[in-house]
């Protein structure tokens, strides 16, 4: 499965590129409200800072929510966040053509008054912009619901805090002990992403049955496991890549870094909402007793951690992210959907599987990565050039992931019983060659 920090990169030189395209027109959401935005951040104080400890954990939000008409508003333009704040810098030079594109979401419109409205909370891929998916939070928005995107600070593209803009960090952050110049796992990482399907979920779990060890233990033992580990036929698939030295590193990376993210992500998403309701003048309007989380790639990782571990999630869906996290081996025990490209298809059985509520799990036939990036509508350069992208057209993916996550999060938020299948059987020729045998699976 690609990952949001491989994808980011390209992303920013379409962007660059996107600059010599006419003006883009992003799609309009289908639903009966308007939707309104707002932009808001708040202090965590019982948390410290992972990249700066001098400080707490701050974090940006944005909500998109169920508005009353307000043709006369200013709308929202598409990854504001990376160019409106701040001094001009090499991310305000590239994204600042976005602000010639508008979204259709109305800053600080007026709540309707037809709540309270359940609430979605949405999580970025790493080092991207909180309205990443911009079009899938307009969606749900005009169908009812309030969507809040939390942008993970230091990881996320730049949000604007009390202090001003913080741009995302390519460092270790600070509680790491090491730095990344520091370790080399010698393409361990990259090679599991190669492996697919149910190769690549028992690779996973004999991996994370040794870093569950490996966690708990002091240097020498640490080495001790390791040497063991290289020699166990069950990952015998990294090979010539599998040495103890590189091993050591990924184990290191994978604990402290990559799990230690989704951790943070997962707090953050419970930090907000400890505060939701206060972020907002209309928070009476918010359900709390009926939230659901998303995430697109690395933010999957952090939908599915969350709701493995708070009472507060009730449904759960992860756009194309591998499942990090030290609770791997927890079952999800609300109404669940992994949403696959095709690029690794069943890589995360070893995170979700035996299911203890309703699990789905779809594929989508001949979409990539990024594919799932709907706000890929203000680069077209990515669909011209192939680049992370499948065959599907931009238009039509984005209405199969809106379809679905909204039938979904209807029937287990709201309670519209087959609001799911009827979303899946509209998209059904994309999602698999035999969908009775991927629906199979949803059953515990």
């Amino acid at each position: 499965m690609a990952g949001a920090a491989t994808a980011t990169p390209l992303l920013l030189i379409a962007v660059f590129l996107a600059t010599q395209f006419p003006m883009v027109v992003l799609p309009k959401p289908t639903g009966p409200y308007d939707v309104g935005t707002r932009y808001t951040w708040f202090v965590d104080e019982s948390r410290v800072e992972r990249y700066d400890p001098t400080r707490n954990r701050e974090l940006a939000v944005q909500i998109w929510y169920p508005a009353r008409t307000s043709s006369n508003g200013k709308y929202q333009t598409l990854f504001h966040e990376a160019y409106r704040y701040g001094p001009i810098d090499e991310l305000s030079l590239v994204f600042g053509y976005l602000r010639n594109v508008p979204t259709s979401s109305v800053i600080d419109a007026e709540v309707s008054s037809d709540g309270p409205f359940p609430v979605i909370l949405f999580n970025h891929g790493l080092y991207l912009p909180a309205d990443s998916n911009v079009l899938l939070m307009e969606h749900l928005a005009s169908h009812g619901y309030v969507v809040a995107s939390v942008s993970h600070t230091y990881e996320s593209l730049k949000p604007r805090l009390s202090h001003g803009p913080v741009p995302f960090e390519l460092r270790f952050a600070n509680d790491v002990g090491f730095s990344n110049e520091e370790v080399n796992d010698g393409g361990i990482g990259d090679r599991i992403g190669e492996i697919r399907g149910r190769a690549h979920s028992e690779l996973m779990t004999s991996l994370y049955s040794y870093l569950d060890q490996f966690v708990n233990m002091e240097e020498p033992e640490q080495r001790v496991l390791v040497a063991t580990a290289i020699r166990s036929p069950d990952l015998s698939l990294l090979q010539p890549t599998l040495t103890e030295d590189h091993l050591y590193d990924f184990f290191q990376v994978r604990s402290a870094v990559r799990n230690a993210s989704t951790h943070t992500w997962t707090k953050d998403l419970g930090s907000l909402l400890d505060v939701l309701r206060d972020l907002v003048p209309f928070g009476q309007q918010l359900d709390l007793s009926l939230v659901g989380v998303t995430g697109f790639s690395y933010g999957g990782s952090a939908a599915g951690e969350f709701c493995k571990t708070d009472l507060r999630c009730r449904a759960g869906t992860n756009l194309d992210g591998t499942q990090f996290g030290e609770n791997w081996k927890s079952p999800v025990p609300v109404p669940f959907l992994m949403l696959y490209s095709n690029t690794s298809p069943a890589s995360n059985d070893y995170a979700y599987f035996p299911a203890s509520n309703e699990f789905h799990e779809l594929l989508v036939q001949n979409a990539k990565h990024v594919d799932l990036i709907d706000s890929i509508h203000a680069f077209p350069i990515l669909k011209t050039a192939e680049i992370e992208t499948g065959q599907i057209e931009m238009d039509r993916m984005t209405q199969l992931v809106n379809d679905i996550q909204l039938g979904f999060f209807d029937e287990h938020l709201k309670g519209i019983t087959g609001a799911y299948d009827t979303a899946v059987s509209l998209h059904s020729k994309l999602l698999t060659d035999d969908l009775s045998i991927q629906r199979s699976r949803a059953n515990p």
